[in-house]
């Protein structure tokens, strides 16, 4: 295998494999500096290939370690504002007319070097990116309707919207304020779109520089799930530019055999923005989903009633910084115990609102507090994000939050999603049959992909508050003691044990459940 062969390696035409050579050979200076520093990596540790389940990225040539940095771009490479050359370049001017936004300061800083075409030093690798990328802004009305997803079509039209208000007055304003950088038919809303696209699913945050970045090369290592600690949204690898290397380096976190792909973990978000930022869903759940609850309409007009008679509701909702009819979220991995606490509240009555603030010595006033300097008093008043606690709590202990309230908060909760789902028209088994087809655009079948992992999702959190449900209503109708009963509890807990979203919660919920064997 010629030395070629081994950096790319996939069957393409002609024409797109050439553009690949210049590219690597655009990459060669990176090899040949290896001989004269240690903190320049070559081109030995990886390849371009292609895989069946994400695409094009970068395989391992050879067996590599966790902790190795198994890349390392010279700053020359960067197209950002670390470049030198890029700052020499564009950095006055867009403070002349007042661009301080980094994001769209990088926005313009990349178009400006699309326009140079071959003049610009990132030519080879202008070359090989995609023309577009298959994200829902680019789809055609009747795929984004397939997804039958509220949320998703809600958020590709503001999405569009904001791209036009957002951003084009301000490359308008940097195209007329330097015509020879970057002319005024350039400055189009296609040419934003495609830098935009470009940007969010290629370049890489620094938080100490305070600066989007273009990595060549680096940008092509694709995603995997990860969900680690709450202070780590990447176990996979670690990034990071030196300013006295003047190097951006990619440094691997767990062990590689020999072909595998060297993956990245993107951060911790939600379908929908892998969707709409990267242009694929996830096959494996995804912990950082959400639902936006919907409440019955008779709920909330109770709610109004509540909040009229009684100001201490309307001062406490606003403390959480929550509108009921449109901003009640739930999300996979962990339940925000805000919500809960929320609903618990609006399924209690005005005398124990009163007990609440006589025990507890909370008036209105101090709801005016921001929420940094209330919460541990908030957290004081209502157990913790930890729900199941409420087993062993009795009526005594929280007045205001009892089995009974429990019980209509999990139904509330399952009831909504129940109701979200009323409007779907395929089960999941015929979207899993119409993917397997293979006769759908790329877009369809993300459309149709976002679908089925959206329903999944929602039967699952339906499903738990369902069986959270039952298991509360066993206790509080004395039905524990009955064996049968316990039996149907504990292939009830066994389904939560099992579940792709809640399995820590659950194992949790079933260690305080034990006892009642």
């Amino acid at each position: 295998m010629s030395v070629e062969e081994n950096k790319i390696c996939f069957s393409n035409n002609i024409e797109t494999l050439n553009k690949w050579q210049i590219f690597y050979q655009w990459l060669l200076p990176i090899e040949q500096n290896q001989n004269q520093s240690q903190n320049l990596i070559n081109f030995q540790q990886v390849r371009i290939q292609d895989f069946i389940e994400t695409g094009r990225g970068l395989g391992a040539i050879r067996d590599m370690k966790a902790f190795e940095t198994i890349l390392s771009i010279p700053v020359e490479y960067i197209l950002s504002l670390l470049n030198p050359k890029i700052k020499e370049e564009y950095e006055a001017l867009l403070d002349k007319i007042e661009i301080k936004d980094t994001f769209i300061r990088a926005i313009i800083c990349l178009l400006c070097e699309k326009f140079k075409d071959s003049n610009s030093f990132w030519k080879p690798w202008f070359d090989i990116l995609p023309e577009t990328i298959d994200v829902p802004i680019y789809w055609h009305e009747q795929d984004l309707l397939l997804s039958e997803s509220f949320r998703l079509i809600k958020f590709i039209k503001k999405r569009k919207l904001s791209i036009i208000a957002t951003n084009i007055e301000y490359i308008i304003k940097f195209s007329k304020a330097n015509p020879h950088l970057l002319p005024i038919e350039f400055a189009t809303i296609e040419n934003l779109s495609w830098a935009l696209t470009i940007l969010q699913s290629r370049s890489f945050w620094l938080d100490m520089q305070d600066i989007y970045s273009l990595v060549p090369l680096i940008d092509m290592v694709n995603h995997e799930m990860y969900f680690g600690s709450e202070n780590s949204s990447n176990g996979i690898s670690r990034y990071r530019y030196s300013s006295a290397s003047k190097n951006f380096t990619f440094t691997i976190l767990r062990n590689y055999k020999a072909g595998d792909q060297v993956m990245n973990c993107y951060g911790q978000g939600p379908t929908i923005e892998y969707l709409s930022l990267y242009g694929w869903v996830p096959n494996e759940p995804n912990l950082s989903d959400t639902i936006q609850l919907q409440l019955d309409e008779d709920f909330l007009q109770n709610i109004d009633q509540l909040a009229d008679k009684n100001d201490f509701i309307t001062k406490l909702l606003s403390f959480y910084r929550v509108n009921v009819r449109s901003k009640l979220n739930i999300t996979a991995g962990r339940f925000c115990w805000t919500i809960i606490c929320i609903l618990r509240i609006l399924h209690t009555n005005i005398q124990e609102f009163e007990i609440i603030k006589s025990k507890h010595q909370f008036t209105d006033s101090n709801l005016d507090y921001e929420p940094n300097d209330s919460e541990n008093q908030l957290q004081e008043i209502f157990p913790s994000n930890d729900i199941y606690k409420i087993v062993n709590l009795t009526e005594k202990q929280v007045p205001w939050v009892s089995i009974e309230n429990e019980i209509k908060v999990c139904s509330t909760i399952s009831r909504s999603i129940i109701g979200l789902m009323q409007h779907y028209t395929t089960t999941i088994k015929e979207d899993e049959e119409l993917l397997k087809n293979g006769n759908l655009s790329y877009s369809k079948y993300l459309a149709i992909s976002f679908r089925k992992q959206e329903k999944f999702f929602f039967m699952h959190v339906a499903g738990y508050f369902e069986i959270l449900r039952r298991i509360f209503s066993a206790q509080f109708y004395g039905e524990i003691k009955n064996k049968e009963k316990i039996n149907d509890l504990k292939r009830d807990i066994e389904i939560l044990n099992s579940s792709p979203f809640f399995k820590e919660n659950f194992n949790h919920y079933y260690k305080n459940y034990v006892e009642l064997e």
